[in-house]
């Protein structure tokens, strides 16, 4: 607030540095959960931007880009949708449909569509974020991977579980690559394959990826960490399990 009343008074109301600032506390706010105040600074940083750039502006872009976030965060999908495609359509209109700049918009609008539970324009936008980046980067960057794994819950939700797995797959292949095998979100993956294989009755299978998640948050947390007691108690229940299924089958 010191910052926001010296940067009015030096540069006056209607200033970038006045609007970063009125940006800056907006995201600090969210961080208390304080979305309301938070989404008025964005707005007041929006109209400053939008009166000294006019509309076809990266800043104004980034606001319309933090105020879909703020809606996407308090449930509000069409206005979080409609926040996002206008910084989509503002960053296109500047660097081209093929630039970063543009992937990590389809990757927003992707996630509210999928709020929305409009599964194929949720798909469609994803795997647009995903061709831009492999132009940029290739096939196997970091970057690819968190896409991969939203990609792969996409499809869990949607009931298809062999894309799913395959998506998975994926990301596990690059984590690892660039992570090393006891990183947390190569963890995360591992976990993630565990509850999918369950899901279409593979028990072998859930169960070593259920280990493999185990035995590196072990690494990780040390016992006994709410995660490690979580992972044993669940394998523990799988071999219960296990060994019942084995003893029907003998009878």
């Amino acid at each position: 607030k010191i910052c926001l009343q010296i940067a009015q008074e030096v540069f006056g109301m209607n200033h970038p540095t006045t609007a970063s600032i009125h940006s800056d506390m907006g995201s600090s706010l969210v961080n208390i959960g304080d979305f309301d105040t938070a989404l008025e600074h964005q707005k007041t940083a929006l109209n400053i931007r939008t009166k000294l750039f006019g509309e076809n502006n990266l800043e104004v872009a980034w606001s319309y880009n933090n105020i879909g976030t703020y809606y996407g965060q308090r449930g509000e999908y069409q206005k979080a949708l409609e926040n996002f495609t206008k910084s989509h359509s503002i960053r296109k209109s500047l660097f081209g449909k093929d630039h970063m700049e543009v992937a990590g918009t389809y990757a927003n609008l992707g996630a509210v569509y999928d709020a929305l539970g409009d599964f194929e324009k949720s798909l469609k936008k994803h795997q647009k974020g995903v061709a831009i980046r492999m132009k940029h980067y290739g096939e196997s960057h970091p970057k690819l991977a968190l896409i991969y794994f939203n990609l792969a819950i996409l499809y869990n939700k949607k009931g298809l579980k062999i894309e799913s797995l395959k998506y998975f797959h994926k990301c596990l292949r690059i984590r690892i690559k660039f992570f090393g095998v006891n990183h947390p979100d190569v963890e995360k993956v591992y976990n993630s394959l565990g509850f999918l294989c369950n899901t279409v009755k593979s028990l072998r299978q859930t169960q070593c990826f259920i280990l493999k998640s185990y035995n590196i948050r072990k690494k990780l947390y040390q016992e006994p960490h709410p995660y490690v007691i979580s992972s044993k108690h669940l394998l523990e229940a799988m071999d219960r399990e296990y060994a019942l299924v084995e003893r029907c089958e003998k009878i």
